[in-house]
């Protein structure tokens, strides 16, 4: 008889809606062109918004990646782009993260690392 394994897939739930907070307790904030201006505002963003902009985003090390790669980076993004609670795989909390790493300094890296294990 042919044993049957199942994998297990253990989820974890992220708040994307909230704000990452700076070691002074202010939001942490990000310059943001207005439209149409040389004008450069400060803009508050939501974790979601912060890691769907790594996901979006094209990097070095992407030159690489087949379609279908690239089109999973979107697909998550889009899931964690407006907020809420969303589980994600240990798998995606690694990209995440990994992402995260590429595009930010280590203070964005260190503040999303306590939030995503």
């Amino acid at each position: 008889m042919k044993k049957v394994t199942a994998k297990v897939i253990n989820k974890i739930t992220v708040n994307f809606s909230q704000y990452l907070i700076h070691p002074n307790g202010d939001p942490i904030s990000f310059p943001k062109q207005v439209e149409g201006t040389n004008k450069i505002e400060m803009e508050v963003k939501t974790l979601g918004v912060i890691c769907a902009d790594a996901l979006f985003a094209t990097f070095e090390e992407d030159r690489e990646l087949t379609g279908t790669q690239k089109n999973l980076l979107g697909e998550l993004g889009a899931k964690i782009y407006k907020g809420g609670e969303v589980q994600l795989t240990s798998e995606e909390a690694s990209t995440i993260k990994k992402r995260i790493a590429s595009g930010y300094g280590p203070l964005v890296v260190f503040l999303i690392n306590q939030i995503i294990p």
